[in-house]
């Protein structure tokens, strides 16, 4: 009897809050209606804290930001690959100047994103909890 391994994917989702924490960046999916955050990928042998100090020094023309007590955590098997994310949660000590974000993205309202196809669908009630203080501090997993 033979075993495939799944490949292992890590990625960082990152979840940007305006200054304000009303609106969130959201880029299109390859070109579907689904929105999700900006995601940046963790190599092997690079742990998360790295790879997003690295994401950073690539948006160095962002303003500050604060990252978030509150890290979600999400596997999702796609065919034979097995996709790791850790969703971070950033917020702008100030606006941002639309052209250092990526074209093919934009800033949506939270009230908003509660009837809008979003990936992951628990998106909403993370940055909801996040922002209203109701999600506890740390990791929490999003895996149904």
């Amino acid at each position: 009897m033979t075993f495939e391994v799944p490949r292992i994917r890590r990625s960082l989702l990152i979840v940007l809050l305006s200054h304000d924490g009303l609106a969130v960046f959201l880029r299109r999916h390859l070109g579907h209606f689904v929105r999700r955050p900006p995601q940046w990928p963790v190599p092997t042998g690079l742990t998360e804290t790295k790879a997003l100090r690295k994401w950073r020094r690539l948006h160095a023309a962002l303003p500050a930001m604060t990252l978030g007590t509150v890290t979600g955590r999400m596997s999702v098997m796609v065919e034979a690959e097995l996709h790791l994310y850790a969703i971070v949660i950033l917020k702008l000590s100030a606006p941002a100047d639309t052209s250092s974000l990526p074209h093919d993205g934009s800033w949506h309202a939270l009230p908003s994103l509660a009837e809008a196809p979003v990936f992951p669908a628990e998106l909403p009630h993370l940055i909801e909890g996040y922002v209203n203080g109701w999600i506890p501090d740390g990791p929490i997993t999003l895996d149904s």
